[in-house]
């Protein structure tokens, strides 16, 4: 489990899993009161845009 304890308003609770590029986190969003996987980039790629916009086409088709 990662030392951390919130990533914005998200408390985590547990590392899920992780790659060569993101982290999965088990949180908890409490302003809605409910559980949440939350995926994250790792530092050493969140600046190359290739990967950032990769990231973001992943996450609007899982929105659908």
């Amino acid at each position: 489990m990662t030392q951390l304890s919130r990533i914005g308003k998200y408390e985590i609770l547990d590392e899920l899993g992780r790659g060569g590029f993101t982290v999965v986190y088990q949180a908890r969003d409490p302003s809605l009161d409910r559980m949440v996987a939350l995926k994250v980039l790792h530092t050493h790629v969140a600046g190359n845009q290739v990967f950032v916009q990769r990231f973001k086409r992943e996450a609007r088709t899982a929105s659908v």
